[in-house]
Parts: structure tokens; sequence; C-alpha cells
């Protein structure tokens, strides 16, 4: 799965994380790929620099790879169980994953609460 056009180590981790969920390469690389580079546009918009020692940038980085892979992994503790399905059958474009809204992302949960109000 390694890539040698990702000169980052923790991307490659990032797609070995999305490949062993959705055992598609094509896929965990676009998810990566679209993560990343709203990752560099944030930062470009920010001020924010973007290497891989900027604590900020690399936390950011971060934390999208781990929002979208916790709602992936449906044995996750947000217990999404469509994301998985969206992603894997094209309902959601893989190359869009980083502009896809929270309620996009789990509207189950997000119709519940917006209910309530």
């Amino acid at each position: 799965m390694e890539n040698s056009s990702y000169k980052s180590n923790i991307r490659n981790k990032s797609c070995n994380l999305f490949h062993k969920i959705l055992n598609d390469d094509r896929k965990s690389r676009q998810m990566e790929k679209d993560i990343y580079n709203s990752c560099l546009k944030h930062a470009n918009e920010n001020g924010i620099l973007k290497n891989w020692d900027n604590q900020i940038f690399k936390s950011l980085y971060i934390s999208r790879i781990r929002s979208i892979y916790t709602n992936l992994k449906s044995d996750s503790y947000l217990g999404n169980k469509n994301f998985y399905e969206k992603i894997k059958n094209d309902v959601i474009d893989v190359k869009q994953i980083s502009s896809i809204s929270k309620y996009d992302i789990y509207p189950e949960v997000w119709s519940e609460l917006l209910s309530k109000l």
C-alpha cells in the first residue's frame, strides 16, 4: 500500500487505516489526498506553516483523518453503521470527503438532535 509519491509516513499510515476498512487502494488514497489538500488550503487561509513538524498543522490533519476513520469504522464508539456503505457504494464521492458536512456523514444522529430543538 506504500506509495513513493506519498513522501510522508503519516500520509501512508492514514491511507493504510482507510484501506484496512475499505479494502480499496484507490478510494483510500483519494480520501487521504482530499483530506490532505483541505488541510493545506486551511493552512494557507489561516497562516499556518504547512510542515509535519508544525504541531498545529499535524493536529489539523490527524483530527480530520480521525473523524472520517471513526465514522467509517462501524464498530467505533460513534456507531455510524451507514457511512461505510455510502462510501463503498459510491453514494458519497471520496474525492470530496473533506467537504461533506457532519450532517451528511451521520444524518441519523444529527436529525435526532435537530428535532429536539
